[in-house]
């Protein structure tokens, strides 16, 4: 499948890196576009606002932690206050609703998506989804210390969770107060952090991250075309803003959840090097459960194709996968990883295609496929 590397250079290299709301991403999805419909497919296009970085909603959050921490010093019921509000934001832009990314949006980002009917009387549908932005590299994306990732992120919960709560301490024993100042520090210092990859990092090619994922889509969409499922309808989406808080996936499901409820959704994010993995669950604050008919299907299709794939939780970063898991909805990713469970050139300048592993994405395609060949199968008489 020599098409599919071809799709990444397309991608990463001819198009460049490709910030959430940027005439990059555009041009990537015109790119889509015009594959699809050279397979003769009708591709809808729906617009939406974003942020074009997730460094401004989260950076918002952390100061308001910072702001309830100082209060907590001279009037702990303020603490109490702002750091609660700083919370609930929080669990919003990291598994909720995004109430600051909609407040912020100010960039027009797209999604495009097209079907692909079966050859007989639809019995259910699958979305599948990958996303066409490329992230800003920062320097915790740095291959030196990317493995701490997590542990930063859960130092930013604890910390945005021990505010209020000492705030709440010190209204009886108002000599814990200054201990507030210890998650306030790590808050603003986080907060810093993301000012500095705003300000001093580029965005990144994005070849495995996610030239990759939509490389493998447009195969399927080939591979599909000219032989289509029996039972089971298509739906191909190529997401724009999912470095930017996931808002591409969030506006597809606010548009189109209700007649999808009984759909399933697959994601392909960041593969083309390291293992194959099928996500067990996701969710960087609370673990959401991936479908069991798609952890089965993957299994099923793995073993049969002979192609190594192995179920693994992924807890580093949310995928498109979690809007959909939020919602209740049964959905599950596709990614590669290294033999550290990380994502490989995740957010850096080494993102490039001449770091993709031909083989891994053709792997990868021929895993979704055989997932629509073995959930075409699911309950037919």
């Amino acid at each position: 499948m020599p098409e599919l590397i071809r799709s990444v250079r397309a991608l990463a290299e001819t198009i460049g890196p490709r910030p959430a709301g940027s005439a990059a991403e555009a041009a990537a999805a015109r790119h889509v576009r015009e594959r699809w419909e050279s397979l003769g497919l009708t591709v809808q296009e729906e617009t939406f606002r974003t942020v074009t970085t997730f460094s401004w909603p989260q950076g918002a959050v952390y100061l308001l932690g910072v702001a309830a921490g100082l209060a907590t010093l001279l009037r702990p019921a303020a603490g109490v206050l702002l750091g609660l509000a700083a919370v609930i934001l929080f669990w919003g832009e990291v598994d909720g609703p995004a109430w600051v990314s909609r407040l912020l949006a100010r960039a027009t980002s797209r999604n495009l998506w097209t079907r692909i009917p079966p050859r007989e009387q639809p019995r259910r549908t699958l979305v599948v989804s990958a996303h066409l932005d490329s992230s800003r590299a920062a320097a915790a994306f740095d291959p030196r210390r990317v493995q701490l990732f997590r542990a930063t992120f859960l130092g930013v919960a604890a910390g945005l969770a021990g505010v209020p709560l000492l705030a709440a301490a010190a209204l009886w024993w108002p000599g814990i107060a200054p201990a507030a100042l210890l998650p306030t520090a790590y808050l603003a210092v986080t907060a810093a952090l993301l000012g500095q990859r705003e300000l001093c990092f580029r965005f990144v090619p994005g070849a495995n991250d996610n030239a990759s994922g939509v490389a493998v889509l447009l195969g399927l969409a080939e591979g599909l075309r000219s032989s289509p499922p029996a039972r089971l309808e298509l739906w191909l989406l190529a997401t724009g803003a999912e470095e930017a808080g996931l808002m591409g996936m969030r506006a597809f499901l606010e548009r189109h959840g209700p007649e999808l409820a009984d759909a399933w959704f697959l994601n392909l994010d960041n593969l083309g090097r390291g293992e194959l993995v099928y996500t067990t669950a996701e969710g960087m604050l609370r673990p959401h459960a991936t479908a069991p008919e798609l952890q089965a299907a993957a299994r099923r299709a793995a073993d049969r194709l002979g192609i190594p794939a192995r179920p693994q939780a992924f807890r580093t970063m949310s995928t498109d996968a979690l809007p959909a898991l939020a919602r209740g909805l049964p959905a599950m990713s596709i990614l590669a990883l290294d033999e550290r469970n990380l994502l490989p050139d995740w957010h850096w300048y080494t993102d490039v295609a001449d770091n993709v592993d031909a083989s891994n994405l053709e792997d990868a395609c021929r895993l979704a496929l055989g997932m629509v060949e073995e959930l075409d199968g699911v309950g037919r008489d």
